[in-house]
């Protein structure tokens, strides 16, 4: 599928200058990648501890980029290497720049893992007075965030209503990284239906505090949190900060409407953790993004809740 150069290090080191305008410094067997000085005060110094180590891990990255790609049904051609060796920099937080080859390992851990595959075509996986609820799972496009999204849907009446989708990763470690919940491009919905609207709005049933909170953004969560449970899976990393999220992914013209609109993604989705951990029992936000780890934590642990479509949904 790809051209591979004699000198894979090199070549991601001249393509991501050419178009990211990368500076590169070694320094003995270490590296170091440094943005160009507009934008070094949102994009740290990027770390490559052994470049022998990084350079094995680009051929690693190389090899699962391949696999991946020779199973989708989608027959595009996946041949520019720089197109994703300058990808890997803009899908990374400030915890990833600390240790770059690390960082390549993980992003090959969500190639390589298969979980959810049996939703590859759509599948009903639960219901509730007479809802029912959808999921399939979807390779995403080249270059965002992550291989695979989950798409939910919910059918009432003949009707079927899209739920926001799941931009997630499981790593090597088990652990599941969520990169977005959103309705996604492309999708047709209407959100201002009637019965759409009575039907999310159980979620709010009896509830009192965070009602500023999507409920069906909620509803997603809650079925995805569902899946997890059933594969096991209770440690849910959720970034809160990617190079690329910074100013061209949103448009912004100036740097002050890039840090409000990242701000306010950023809090939006924050309230959105909170109220599933006041909603579900079991579902604890163990540690915030701070300075120190681009992240917040999240555990899982015998989830349950007074709400009666959330607790139907998460019971196993």
């Amino acid at each position: 599928m790809f051209n591979i150069p004699n000198d894979v290090v090199k070549f991601f080191f001249c393509e991501i200058n050419k178009k990211g305008k990368y500076t590169v410094k070694i320094n003995e067997n270490k590296a170091y990648i440094i943005a160009r000085v507009e934008e070094q005060y949102y994009k740290p110094v990027i770390v490559i501890k052994d470049i022998e180590e990084f350079r094995v891990a680009l051929y690693d990255y190389i090899d699962a980029l391949t696999l991946f790609y020779s199973k989708t049904k989608n027959k595009k051609d996946y041949h520019d290497l720089s197109y994703f060796f300058n990808n890997l920099i803009f899908n990374m937080t400030y915890t990833d720049s600390e240790d770059f080859t690390k960082y390549i390992y993980k992003r090959i851990a969500f190639f390589e893992n298969n979980e959810f595959s049996e939703y590859d075509e759509k599948t009903l996986i639960c219901e509730y007075d007479n809802i029912k609820f959808f999921v399939k799972r979807i390779v995403e496009e080249p270059g965002l965030e992550t291989p695979h999204i989950l798409i939910f849907e919910m059918e009432y009446n003949n009707n079927i209503y899209p739920l926001p989708l799941i931009r997630y990763g499981i790593d090597s470690d088990n652990i599941c990284h969520i990169f977005a919940i959103q309705f996604g491009r492309n999708r047709e919905y209407d959100t201002s239906i009637l019965e759409y609207k009575n039907i999310v709005n159980k979620v709010n049933t009896g509830m009192n505090k965070y009602r500023n909170v999507s409920p069906s953004f909620i509803l997603s969560f809650t079925l995805f949190i569902k899946l997890l449970q059933e594969k096991n899976i209770k440690d849910i990393i959720v970034p809160g900060f990617l190079f690329a999220r910074y100013r061209n992914y949103y448009k912004a013209t100036t740097v002050k409407q890039s840090n409000l609109l990242l701000n306010r993604i950023i809090n939006n989705f924050a309230l959105l953790m909170e109220r599933m951990e006041y909603e579900i029992d079991g579902f604890e936000i163990t540690s915030f993004l701070e300075e120190t780890e681009s992240y917040t934590r999240i555990k899982l642990n015998n989830l349950e809740s007074k709400n009666k479509l959330v607790r139907n949904i998460i019971k196993k």
